[in-house]
């Protein structure tokens, strides 16, 4: 994936020095975890992503999680990994 990022960037220069959102990247990165998994049948990520960070125009951070499908969506909060139950448990406790 950083291979192909690295491609890209270099495809689509950014002349006017753009803000990309957080979303973008996320729509970005869970669209090339979709197509593998469309195109072979197989998930060679096989991670989910929590991609985080702050937008030009927001005041509150922006948080993602995309799954190995490509599916992605936005949390408040969230956990990714082995402990990620009792992470999300304690969350809603609080």
């Amino acid at each position: 994936m950083a291979r192909g990022k690295t491609r890209t960037g270099t495809d689509h220069p950014n002349p006017l020095a753009l803000q990309i959102s957080v979303e973008h990247i996320t729509r970005y990165i869970a669209g090339i975890q979709q197509s593998y998994t469309q195109s072979g049948g197989v998930r060679p990520f096989g991670i989910s992503t929590l991609i985080a960070g702050f937008d030009e125009h927001s005041s509150a951070p922006q948080l993602y999680q995309t799954d190995p499908a490509g599916t992605f969506s936005a949390w408040k909060a969230n956990a990714t990994g082995r402990n990620s139950k009792a992470v999300r448990a304690a969350q809603q406790r609080s």
